[in-house]
């Protein structure tokens, strides 16, 4: 049964439903960024894979707005607004949420909400409690950056937060349809949100593990790699995160172990506790193996967050990087992807080169996180931990 579906936030995890959610039902997408907006009424996507690319041409199911009121005629209002950590408060900022509600019922919205974006546990509860809400859903999202429209298609589980049996199960089934009929599991809303952060925590403290054992591989003068290999042939453990880097970052793992982390306050959760901070471990033991071989001009290749993403938030390599230029005359930058603003938050002996070779020959020492084929050829001076050439 085809829906009319709004989408509010037009991020990887927002144009991904919206994209792969059009091929069987009408969506609309709304997004408060004007120049986002304008390239998707162009029909240009914001995501690079081919399938993004191939689905927003020509889609007459897809209509993309920059006026909310166009979304209050749907069956279902999709949130998937940013909901980062605050420190301050030690909680995620749920207000762009909170808004978007607030503004769907002054004008009489009489769908059902869902909820895409990461939250604090229990607070879908509140929020249907003190906005007298009758229909609204928590369904958590299961996407990587750098290939988000292939994970909706190929997607592990569709879990589904609620208390109405019935509009669970046809919110299930709209998501199941286009995920190569992946299973679904109905749930409460509070069991829904501990899923999603809980998902994240597991996956970070698996990159934590291996990056611990790499550390401990080189502190001792042991082959990292046959170390990790030999772990993970036992079917148990398997291959999954474990190619080390210079540590977990991006929109989703650091915000949502910080939460995670707080929804266990007051509770005994020593290795919970342990995930953020041997994270933050793990970048000074790099930090400091790098400053160690006393280089005057030390080169860093891309400061994404991982190969395939378009983003540099909480990159460890940028970490790094701020340890490093602490100690060395002059660091180097190649990032084509990096804006002026982007450029004026790192540190005064930063030397950004636009030419790869110059880069390349002007540096005595490289630092990448991850390796690609625009690099190999200088392998004598890379320093990386990525050992198993895998995100």
């Amino acid at each position: 049964m085809a829906h009319k579906v709004a989408i509010i936030g037009l991020g990887y995890v927002g144009l991904a439903n919206a994209l792969a959610l059009s091929l069987k039902n009408e969506i609309i997408g709304f997004d408060i960024d004007q120049e986002k907006m304008n390239l998707l009424k162009n029909e240009v996507s914001t995501l690079k894979e081919s399938r993004a690319v191939e689905i927003i041409k020509n889609n007459d199911n897809l209509t993309f707005t920059d006026q909310f009121v166009d979304t209050i005629d749907t069956d279902f209002m999709i949130i998937s607004t940013p909901t980062n950590f605050d420190v301050a408060t030690s909680a995620f900022d749920t207000q762009s949420i909170e808004d978007t509600i607030d503004n769907a019922l002054e004008m009489n919205y009489q769908g059902t909400f869902i909820i895409k974006s990461t939250v604090p546990v229990g607070f879908t509860e509140k929020l249907k409690k003190s906005k007298n809400i009758e229909n609204i859903l928590m369904v958590p999202e299961f996407l990587t950056e750098n290939h988000p429209v292939f994970d909706i298609f190929n997607t592990s589980r569709v879990i589904v937060g609620g208390k109405d049996k019935e509009l669970s199960e046809e919110v299930a089934e709209m998501f199941v349809e286009i995920s190569e009929k992946s299973p679904s599991k109905l749930v409460g809303f509070s069991e829904a949100e501990s899923i999603k952060l809980f998902s994240n925590g597991y996956l970070a403290m698996r990159v934590a593990y291996f990056n611990e054992i790499d550390s401990f591989a080189m502190a001792n003068g042991l082959d990292s790699e046959a170390l990790i290999d030999g772990i993970s042939l036992d079917p148990r453990i398997g291959e999954g995160y474990n190619n080390p880097s210079f540590g977990y970052g991006g929109y989703c793992l650091p915000k949502d172990t910080a939460q995670m982390r707080m929804e266990f306050k007051g509770i005994e959760s020593p290795l919970v506790d342990s995930i953020v901070e041997s994270n933050h471990d793990r970048k000074i033991f790099i930090s400091q193996e790098i400053k160690s071989k006393n280089l005057q001009k030390v080169g860093f290749y891309r400061l994404i967050m991982k190969s395939g993403s378009d983003n540099f938030r909480s990159a460890a390599i940028i970490d790094i990087l701020n340890q490093v230029s602490k100690d060395v005359e002059t660091i180097n930058i190649y990032e084509p992807m990096m804006t002026e603003k982007q450029m004026s938050l790192l540190p005064e002996n930063i030397v950004m080169i636009d030419d790869l070779e110059k880069f390349k020959s002007d540096s005595e020492l490289i630092v990448a996180n991850r390796i690609d084929n625009h690099i190999k050829d200088i392998e004598a001076k890379i320093f990386t931990r990525d050992i198993f050439h895998v995100n």
